[in-house]
Order: C-alpha cells, then sequence, then structure tokens
C-alpha cells in the first residue's frame, strides 16, 4: 500500500461523480478554462509502533474547479457533485484497498484559489487520516 495508490483511486472517484476536462494529480498553473480537479498530498506523519513495523497517517487534498469568471456555471456544474464523492469514498473505509481506513467524515468548503494570475472557484475537499500500515 502507498499513498499514490490512494490518490489514483480518489481520482477514479471524483471521475465517476464530476464531468472534469482533467484531473491533475501533481498540482500546475497551467489550467484549463473548464471544470477540472487537482488531487494531491496534503500532508502526513509516520509512527514507530514496535521494531519491524508503523503506520503512517495522510490527508488528501481534491480541488474542483472552474474559472471565477464563469462562476455561475462552474457552481451549475458542480451541484450535488461533492456530497456523491463523499458517499462513494465513504461506501469503502479501504479506498479501493489502498489503505486501512481512513477519517469516515470527509469535509468540503468553496475556495478561490489563483494559479499564475487566474482566479478559480469552486470546492475543496479534504480526506484525512489515511492510515496506512507499514513494514520496515
Amino acid at each position: 500500500m502507498a499513498i499514490q495508490d490512494v490518490v489514483k483511486y480518489v481520482e477514479t472517484v471524483v471521475k465517476a461523480n464530476v464531468n472534469v476536462t482533467g484531473t491533475n494529480v501533481y498540482p500546475s498553473e497551467k489550467q484549463m478554462t473548464k471544470l477540472f480537479a487537482q488531487i494531491h498530498e496534503e500532508n502526513g506523519r509516520f509512527e514507530g509502533r514496535s521494531a519491524g513495523w508503523g503506520q503512517s497517517f495522510h490527508s488528501i487534498a481534491v480541488y474542483v474547479l472552474g474559472p471565477k469568471s464563469n462562476m455561475a456555471q462552474t457552481f451549475k456544474q458542480l451541484e450535488g457533485k461533492m456530497e456523491a464523492i463523499c458517499t462513494d469514498l465513504l461506501e469503502d473505509a479501504t479506498l479501493g484497498g489502498n489503505c486501512d481506513t481512513f477519517d469516515t467524515i470527509p469535509t468540503y468548503e468553496l475556495v478561490t484559489v489563483n494559479l499564475a494570475g487566474v482566479d478559480y472557484t469552486g470546492y475543496r475537499l479534504m480526506i484525512n487520516e489515511i492510515k496506512i500500515q507499514r513494514t520496515f
């Protein structure tokens, strides 16, 4: 198990629920003029439990954005989509078999993001405490 596999799984869930022109697992300043998603690791920590094994905890940020200049269309396209993404994520506590479990309270909020001088608006979804047990 690796956090990169969780990111890829979350990307498939987002694509299944939102008609995006593209997803970017690695953030870029050059985005599109339509709805798009950025998905990346936000933070993490490692804990050693005993000799030979431990666990890691990670957070993934999912940004689903559209141009702020076309805000009405962006929000029309996103209506109900964040709820659908959260519901799909909660259906599988192992996120496609890629982690042991995660905090069962994904949260999302309205955001505005400036990338390369262009304002985008939409939602930021946080998936927290993604737990992966490890042997060393």
